[in-house]
């Protein structure tokens, strides 16, 4: 199965120069080490919002989760739309990234 790679340095989500640590999840699971990664970087703009859904449905259907196509787009809809709108407000508006993470049995957005 074709998969996405993970950039080899995560975006500076914070404006530090240390790598955003990913904390374990609450069920046990370790994000960083899954397989499957996917991220896309849109800047704060009301195009970005179909941009992001077409990228979630695209990626989930190459690793094999199809049916959480039309799930995952609209929540990567609202979550891109209440991003645009929150950047749009600091100056200068900074880009926005959308992650996709899996294990093949889970997927994180």
């Amino acid at each position: 199965m074709p998969r996405t790679g993970r950039p080899p340095n995560a975006p500076d989500l914070i404006g530090s120069a240390e790598p955003v640590p990913v904390p374990p999840s609450h069920h046990g699971h370790l994000a960083d080490q899954w397989p499957l990664w996917s991220s896309l970087e849109l800047g704060p703009l009301t195009s970005a919002v179909p941009c992001a859904r077409a990228h979630a449905q695209l990626v989930l259907q190459e690793w094999g989760f199809a049916v959480l196509g039309e799930d995952a787009g609209l929540v990567v809809s609202e979550l891109i739309s209440n991003a645009v709108a929150a950047s749009r407000r600091l100056p200068p508006p900074p880009p926005m990234w959308l992650w996709l993470v899996s294990d093949s049995t889970l997927v994180l957005i």
